[in-house]
């Protein structure tokens, strides 16, 4: 190896080690082509060209390329050699933080992440932008808007992908600067996760990603049992102020924390005028309803 090639090893290795501290074992083309640009010259690389690069990483052995299947299109990545001995998992929770930077793990996942379980499927999302278009007719919500919306069927997921021998569902969710994402070490990796307050938003507004109505029952019941202490409903408060949505979703969220005994004062302040509500979607028997008068939510008695 000659002076060149020490000086050009020394320089990538640096630079690869120092990401590594931040827990980074893998990388894309763009990463690469910033910080060959940057140190072109350093490199003794001035008259060469990224791909001259690439070849000269792969021939110090300082990374190796992967090409994954992501909705049928192959995608490129640099990896750590260290990465090979990663679990599954934590591979796949690498990769979905270069392929999705502002991603974040809901729903199920972090259902499991807060239940200390290893999950077999990955529910990622992304932020959709903020649209400043918005016609205000169209919130101008009236009750028959909602008795027809919460009479249809949950929408079905079946749009995915699989790396790692885990199934990952890509879901996007409404703006909100990110509001009530927290970064938690999760698998071995750092890992962005809806915070507690976040979720117990998350999971009523899409039960259908979360197991079904029964399961988020059980859930906001075990949360609110284990993390009583934990969870701040002012927080829960501000998650929903932020997301505005059209719906009233906070009376159901009201109903099932107060059901599982937490102070829900923050949120009884939210509206001053509130509509009959439903905690599930789908045609149900007037009969098999019941009405909680305090939230104004319609209940199938099979859940109460």
């Amino acid at each position: 190896m000659n002076r060149y090639q020490k000086t050009r090893k020394k320089i990538i290795q640096k630079f690869i080690n120092s990401e590594k501290q931040n827990n980074k074992l893998v990388f894309n083309e763009k990463e690469l082509r910033t910080f060959f640009k940057k140190e072109q010259e350093a490199l003794f690389m001035k008259s060469k060209i990224f791909y001259d690069f690439i070849e000269l990483i792969q021939e110090l052995k300082l990374l190796e390329y992967i090409l994954l299947e992501v909705y049928n299109e192959k995608k490129l990545f640099y990896i750590n050699k260290k990465f090979n001995k990663l679990p599954d998992i934590t591979k796949t929770f690498h990769c979905l933080a270069i392929l999705y930077p502002k991603g974040y793990v809901s729903y199920k996942t972090a259902i499991d992440y807060y239940n200390k379980d290893k999950p077999l499927e990955i529910y990622y999302c992304i932020e959709q932008k903020v649209n400043y278009n918005i016609d205000e007719n169209k919130r101008k919500l009236k009750q028959i808007d909602i008795d027809n919306a919460f009479l249809k069927e949950y929408r079905k997921t079946n749009k995915h992908f699989k790396i790692f021998n885990h199934t990952v569902y890509i879901q996007h969710s409404k703006y909100s600067n990110r509001i009530g994402i927290n970064e938690y070490d999760y698998m071995d990796c750092k890992v962005h996760v809806s915070s507690l307050e976040r979720l117990l938003v998350d999971i009523i507004v899409r039960p259908e990603l979360s197991g079904g109505m029964k399961k988020v029952l059980r859930i906001y019941a075990s949360l609110s049992s284990k993390y009583r202490n934990i969870i701040n409903i002012q927080k829960i408060s501000q998650i929903l102020k932020e997301l505005d949505f059209i719906y009233p979703y906070f009376q159901s969220i009201g109903y099932l924390l107060e059901k599982n005994n937490c102070n829900v004062l923050p949120l009884e302040e939210l509206s001053v005028k509130k509509y009959n509500f439903f905690l599930t979607k789908g045609k149900i028997n007037e009969k098999e309803l019941f009405f909680n008068e305090k939230w104004q939510v319609f209940i199938p008695k099979e859940y109460i």
